[in-house]
């Protein structure tokens, strides 16, 4: 099997801004994009656990998409890309795992404490309002989905473009040029 690229949102609806995955996947959803079929879109939502699980198999990149407090004004979009912890850095995993209470942070630490191993990683983020009990999202952040469905799109091609540059044969050293 070649290499997955799994587009996950992750976030609680019922808690204002920590929905905004859902609403940047359904709009992707929407737009009906022709990206090709190693390219996979799913709504985890509270299911934080399930997406460790789903990463374990080593096989996969995954493009993140979240309510991220950075700072910054509310409804910035942030594109991170994370690189590999530091053995210093590493936390160390817990003895219970709330399942439904997995900040991105903890999903991405839990696969290589489970026996995995992560593959590229990019975190599309929106700067939420408020991520209080409450279901919907603010006029700020609603605004702003489709700017952090663009930004995953952006990094979707991106992640297409490199395989296919990887694809193609070289002609470095041929004497045709």
């Amino acid at each position: 099997m070649s290499r997955q690229l799994l587009v996950a949102g992750v976030g609680n609806i019922f808690k204002s801004d920590d929905g905004v995955a859902t609403a940047v996947l359904a709009h992707l959803t929407g737009q009906r994009i022709d990206w090709p079929e190693w390219v996979t879109l799913r709504d985890y939502g509270i299911s934080s656990l399930h997406l460790a699980y789903d990463l374990l198999g080593g096989d996969t990149d995954l493009i993140l998409v979240d309510a991220m407090h950075r700072d910054g004004p509310p409804g910035t979009v942030y594109v991170v890309e994370p690189g590999p912890a530091r053995p210093a850095e590493r936390p160390h995993p817990e003895p219970a795992v709330d399942g439904h209470d997995l900040a991105p942070e903890a999903v991405l630490s839990l696969v290589p404490a489970l026996g995995g191993r992560l593959g590229h990683v990019t975190i599309v983020g929106c700067e939420p309002v408020s991520t209080a009990d409450g279901i919907g999202l603010s006029p700020v952040v609603a605004a702003q989905v489709p700017t952090a469905a663009r930004a995953v799109s952006d990094v979707v091609e991106a992640a297409c473009a490199r395989r296919y540059q990887a694809a193609e044969p070289s002609h470095r050293g041929t004497g045709d040029g």
